[in-house]
């Protein structure tokens, strides 16, 4: 028999070898399966400037057919801070087309050790209607990583079967600024006969092919791209990173042969999809008879009609019908008194055809920062529908989902770029307008009165013309109350006392609203000791860019060409005289010009100036010059006069 202090020595002993042994199995199990994307292997020039890194991104395009394809994605992201949770949450949108399938998504830690499984709970499935839309058929599966323990990962997978009748999916390395990416790539699918049309983008690096079986699989892969920030005026992200534009070789018209995609096959399906839309009621076609009867003109008719359309639609997107292109009927609009950019447009197109006026349903890619279309890619590459109305001596462009925008003007939504015509024998590529220099004005007049303690009341006219109209055009549609609130936050003064504020629109080829704004700012001026600091331009400053940064890799836009004219006199307070009057500034550049000049006429000081933007687009190594520039036209800006009391008045 052994001692009790013995057995019981190896009682405690078995217990705590199979402790141990449980421990590092548990370890094995851990650092053998479990460790997955640990933070610690993100190499440290992704982490520069990024608040998440895609860890992986592999997009697989399966085509099945000319109607079928499969998508097949996995992607996985680090989210590093507060600021990149939003872009780590998953969207995958369908439709009554498209179907998802095999959704799933887990959690890792800093470390690597999985901390969650999302659960079909977890998906939130729900109406991705945009703001603004009244309705949509469109649907959004998703997902929100609730971890707030950074650094954390998240890796997702899911298919999407989809109908596809005339695009697919473009792709894109990178989908954010501030995102770095360790691995993206796109691999395609398809058997002969089925192969797309592809056109790979922002890449230096050439595409690489697998064969197998003698079949041909397209494969862009990217790795390693460092995280790009937004740099001011700079590019859109679409523009730097690499993209892959993907669509069918061949265009589907029901009842029809497959045609080669061509913008005139795309121009015949949008044909086939309006067809039939355009029948009006009989009391509306009575009711443009009756507005058009007597006109001397078309171009009467024409305006006579876009303001009975004006007036009796109004905007409501309704994204419906096949992948969003097609336009709810002209009945329907006639009835319900409104609809979305293509039901607006085909109804307006519909009631110029009753007055014998032809026009061209057409799509456009909207929006003030959109990137241009690919005129080399034939595709579905718009957003928006307006009207073209081809006239004997000029052609009009018609807005459609403005109540109030002026007849001819499209605006900086929709001007200079190119656009599809969709003319009875298909699409053809044509270009809107662009607004040059001298139309886009802001012409600045106002008297300044000063007391002697610098108390000012001041009458000024502004009178914008152009695209530089849409800087007013809100105020038309405000409120008295509304309108005064605008001019103060924009005037940013601490003390603005409006007493008459009025806006009147010309109509004309050219549209424009003059201002006309009296009010009285105390201390409008400065006094120190027997001193009056007085501003010369508190009303058109230009406001100086950030600070400059190195590495500019973006182009840069500097915003529309146009011409500002500001003409200011100032009335000087009795016993006050010039002591010395700002130097005038003048200078010249490739980005635009400027010139400013004060002079005296006995008691009034008289300043003139005039800024001119050239737009346009430049490479970033001028951006520095550029930046230069405007910081000379903002230090010339706060020029100031300085009057001395106690002077008679004098020739200067």
């Amino acid at each position: 028999m052994k001692p009790a202090s013995l057995t019981s020595f190896t009682a405690c002993h078995r217990y705590l070898l199979l402790a141990i042994i449980m421990f590092l199995g548990s370890l094995h199990c851990t650092f053998a399966g479990d460790i997955r994307y640990p933070v610690s292997d993100i190499s440290p020039d992704l982490l520069k400037n990024a608040d998440m890194v895609v860890r992986l991104d592999e997009t697989i395009l399966e085509i099945n057919s000319l109607t079928s394809i499969l998508e097949k994605v996995h992607v996985v992201y680090t989210v590093l801070r507060e600021s990149g949770r939003e872009k780590a949450a998953l969207r995958v949108y369908y439709d009554q087309d498209s179907k998802v399938a095999r959704l799933q998504g887990r959690i890792y830690d800093a470390s690597g050790r999985e901390t969650m499984r999302f659960r079909s709970s977890d998906i939130i499935d729900m109406s991705a209607v945009p703001s603004g839309t009244i309705y949509s058929d469109d649907r959004v599966k998703y997902i929100q990583p609730a971890s707030t323990q950074y650094p954390y990962t998240v890796d997702y997978e899911f298919e999407r079967s989809s109908k596809q009748l005339m695009q697919y999916p473009q792709w894109r390395a990178v989908d954010y600024f501030n995102t770095s990416v360790e691995s993206a790539s796109l691999q395609i699918l398809a058997p002969n006969g089925l192969v797309p049309r592809y056109l790979s983008i922002n890449d230096s690096n050439p595409r690489t092919w697998h064969y197998i079986n003698s079949d041909s699989f397209p494969i862009w892969k990217r790795q390693h791209i460092p995280a790009l920030t937004d740099q001011p005026l700079g590019a859109s992200l679409g523009q730097l990173v690499p993209m892959v534009y993907v669509a069918p070789a061949r265009i589907i018209i029901p009842g029809q042969d497959t045609l080669p995609a061509s913008w005139q096959s795309y121009g015949m399906w949008i044909n086939w999809l309006n067809q039939g839309r355009g029948v009006l009621p009989e009391t509306v076609i009575n009711k443009v008879h009756q507005l058009t009867t007597g006109l001397p003109d078309t171009l009467a008719k024409l305006k006579t009609i876009y303001r009975y359309f004006q007036e009796n639609t109004r905007y409501i997107s309704v994204q419906i019908g096949i992948g969003g292109y097609q336009p709810a009927s002209a009945l329907f609009v006639a009835k319900n008194g409104y609809g979305d950019c293509k039901a607006l447009a085909n109804y307006l197109k519909a009631l110029l055809e009753c007055a014998g006026i032809r026009s061209i349903y057409t799509l456009v890619k909207a929006g003030k920062q959109a990137s241009p279309i690919r005129t080399d890619f034939p595709g579905l590459q718009f957003n928006h529908a307006i009207l073209c109305v081809p006239m004997e001596k000029d052609t009009v462009w018609l807005e459609c989902t403005s109540q109030s925008i002026p007849f001819g003007f499209l605006g900086s939504f929709t001007d200079n770029r190119d656009v599809l015509l969709i003319t009875p024998r298909g699409g053809v590529l044509a270009r809107t307008p662009s607004y040059p220099k001298t139309m886009n004005r802001m012409n600045s007049s106002a008297i300044i009165d000063l007391d002697s303690t610098g108390n000012a009341r001041i009458a000024l006219t502004t009178k914008v013309t152009g695209l530089q109209y849409e800087l007013l055009e809100d105020r038309l549609h405000e409120t008295a109350e509304e309108q005064k609130k605008s001019v103060r936050e924009e005037i940013a003064l601490p003390t603005v006392n409006i007493t008459q504020l009025r806006y009147r629109q010309d109509d004309g080829t050219v549209p424009a609203i003059t201002e006309s704004l009296e009010m009285t700012i105390p201390a409008y001026a400065t006094l120190t000791g027997n001193r009056m600091f007085i501003p010369l331009n508190s009303f058109n400053r230009v406001r100086p860019l950030p600070p400059l940064e190195e590495g500019r890799i973006s182009p840069f836009y500097p915003g529309i060409s146009f011409i500002d004219t500001d003409s200011i006199v100032v009335r000087m307070p009795a016993g006050f005289a010039p002591e010395s009057l700002a130097l005038p500034a003048s200078f010249n550049t490739t980005f635009g010009s400027y010139d400013a000049k004060v002079t005296r006429n006995n008691n009034e000081i008289l300043y003139v100036r005039t800024f001119t933007n050239e737009g346009g687009e430049f490479p970033p190594e001028k951006y520095e010059a550029y930046h230069a520039f405007i910081k000379q036209i903002s230090k010339a800006d706060k020029n100031k006069v300085v009057l001395l009391s106690g002077h008679t008045m004098g020739r200067y």
